[in-house]
């Protein structure tokens, strides 16, 4: 069912595993969500070609810690979603109060 949903009757007909196919399509996409992260990362910093290499870098020897999954999951729960959470509701309150202020419109005189 999955295979016809991403690839069309057709295309799952002709394939002879769908599922392993969903699971390539499902790596790609984490590549691609990788490469997009370190792309908007450098785009914050001016000198682009100096600061890619040492986040690549960053990422490798981060991906490379040995963290079980109570570890992970304790971080995720003690730190990330607490901190998440805050910063959504800290940028949600400071849109609030910027949409609030009335904007001065200028008004165009006619003759």
């Amino acid at each position: 069912m999955g295979g016809i949903a991403e690839f069309g009757p057709i295309e799952s007909a002709l394939q002879r595993y769908p599922a392993f196919e969903e699971w390539r399509l499902v790596k790609i996409g984490a590549f691609i969500r990788l490469s997009f992260t370190l792309v908007l990362i450098s785009e914050f910093f001016n000198n682009k070609k100096a600061v890619l290499p040492i986040v690549c870098l960053l990422l490798f020897c981060t991906i490379l810690l040995p963290v079980g999954d109570i570890t992970f999951i304790g971080f995720l729960q003690n730190y990330y979603f607490p901190l998440a959470f805050y910063t959504l509701l800290m940028m949600n309150l400071i849109l609030l109060m910027l949409s609030a202020i009335p904007h001065k419109s200028k008004q165009v005189e006619t003759s």
